[in-house]
C-alpha cells in the first residue's frame, strides 16, 4: 500500500504522494508519485485546488509512476457563439509573466491558456471569447497536437462590450426570451413554443402531470393545472426564461332547441337554442340559424326565419303548403357543433 494522501484523479479517489517542494514558483508545480499510470492532462484535486499533469514518466522501477503537476488557478468560461465551455486552466504569458491568479505585467496583450483535453474543451473554437480576471480575450489559434492531453489556446486581448457581463464574455447576447407571456391549453392540446435565443436550449416543465415539453419545445397538455415551462441554455444554466402554462379540462359543447314541433299555416313561433359546456348551460356562445327542407340540404318554401334575437329565432309558416322543415342551430365559432329540430307545417283547416 502506498503511503501518502487521498486525492481525486479525474474525479476518482486515489492514493498518491505529493512532494512539498515547489518546482516552479510561478506555477506552483509539484511532483506526484502513484502506483498507477499518470497521463498528461489528468486533473488532480488536492487540498481544494486543481492541478493538471504536464509531464509524465510511466515506466519506472517497482511499478511506481511519477509526474509533474501544475496548479490551474483559473476557472475560465469560453463563449462559442452562446455554446459555453467551462474549464480549469493555467495561463502562460507570451509578453508578460504572472503569479497564480494575478497578472504582473502586460505589454502586448497576448496569452496562452492551457486546459486539459477532454470532450468539452475540444469544442472550444477560434473566435471564442472569455474573461481572465477583469480582461476579455479572443481565441486566435488552438494547438491540441504539441502536448497530447493538453490544449494550448493562443488568445489576444479584446475590447469589453456591453454584452460582457457577470464576468462572462458575450453573456448579454445569449439571453433567452419566450415570445408568449402566458399560454392557455386544454387537456390533449399541443403547442409549439416560440423562443428567441442562441446556443443549445433545454426545455423543462415544473409539473409534468400538467404539461410536458419535448426537446423541440413542443408542449403537450396532460392535466388541469398550472406549470412553469423553462427554456435554459444547456451549457450556461443561469441563462433562461420562463412562461406559465395554464391547462384546463377539454370542453365538449352541445346544443338543444326549445320550441314547438308543429306550426300552422301563417302562424309564427319562436325557438330558442340552449348551449351546454360539458353538460352545464353557458351563455358565452352564440349560435347561427338556418332552415332547410326535410332532407336537411335543400331550401324550403314551407316556412321562413323572420327574425333572430340572440340565441332565439322566429319562424313563420307559409299560407297554403304543408309538410316538414328542418331547423338547424350551430355554434358561430364551431359550426360542427349543431342541433336539428324537425317541424311539421300543418293546415289550419
Amino acid at each position: 500500500m502506498l503511503a501518502g494522501e487521498d486525492v481525486r484523479v479525474n474525479g476518482e479517489e486515489k492514493r498518491v504522494i505529493i512532494t512539498n517542494e515547489v518546482i516552479n514558483e510561478n506555477f506552483d508545480d509539484r511532483r506526484i508519485h502513484a502506483l498507477f499510470a499518470l497521463n498528461r492532462g489528468d486533473v488532480i484535486e488536492w487540498e481544494g485546488k486543481r492541478f493538471v499533469v504536464i509531464s509524465e514518466q510511466n515506466a519506472t522501477r517497482y511499478s511506481k509512476y511519477k509526474a509533474i503537476m501544475r496548479r490551474m488557478p483559473f476557472e475560465i468560461v469560453f463563449n462559442n457563439n452562446c455554446y459555453f465551455v467551462r474549464s480549469p486552466a493555467y495561463v502562460e504569458a507570451l509578453s508578460f509573466r504572472m503569479s497564480f491568479e494575478k497578472f504582473l505585467d502586460l505589454n502586448e496583450n497576448r496569452i496562452v491558456v492551457v486546459v486539459p483535453e477532454n470532450t468539452e474543451t475540444k469544442k472550444i473554437k477560434e473566435n471564442a471569447r472569455f474573461f481572465v480576471n477583469d480582461d476579455v480575450f479572443i481565441v486566435k489559434t488552438i494547438d491540441n497536437y504539441t502536448k497530447p492531453g493538453l490544449i494550448n489556446i493562443y488568445a489576444e486581448k479584446d475590447l469589453i462590450g456591453t454584452d460582457d457581463v457577470n464576468h462572462i464574455a458575450g453573456y448579454g447576447a445569449c439571453r433567452i426570451n419566450f415570445a408568449d407571456e402566458g399560454i392557455a391549453l386544454t387537456v390533449g392540446q399541443s403547442y409549439p413554443l416560440a423562443v428567441n435565443g442562441l446556443g443549445p436550449i433545454r426545455f423543462e416543465s415544473s409539473d409534468e402531470n400538467v404539461a410536458v415539453v419535448n426537446d423541440q419545445g413542443i408542449i403537450t397538455a396532460v392535466g388541469a393545472g398550472t406549470a412553469t415551462i423553462t427554456a435554459r441554455n444547456a451549457t450556461m444554466t443561469m441563462i433562461f426564461d420562463t412562461v406559465i402554462v395554464t391547462v384546463s379540462n377539454a370542453v365538449t359543447y352541445s346544443i338543444s332547441i326549445e320550441g314547438s314541433a308543429e306550426i300552422y299555416n301563417n302562424q309564427t313561433k319562436t325557438y330558442t337554442a340552449r348551449v351546454y359546456a360539458n353538460g352545464v348551460e353557458t351563455t358565452e356562445k352564440a349560435v347561427s340559424w338556418a332552415l332547410f327542407a326535410d332532407d336537411r340540404v335543400s331550401s324550403t318554401t314551407l316556412a321562413t326565419i323572420t327574425s333572430i334575437s340572440g340565441n332565439s329565432c322566429t319562424i313563420k309558416a307559409g299560407s297554403n303548403q304543408i309538410g316538414y322543415v328542418q331547423l338547424r342551430a350551430s355554434l358561430v365559432d364551431d359550426p360542427a357543433v349543431m342541433a336539428w329540430l324537425r317541424i311539421r307545417v300543418r293546415s289550419i283547416l
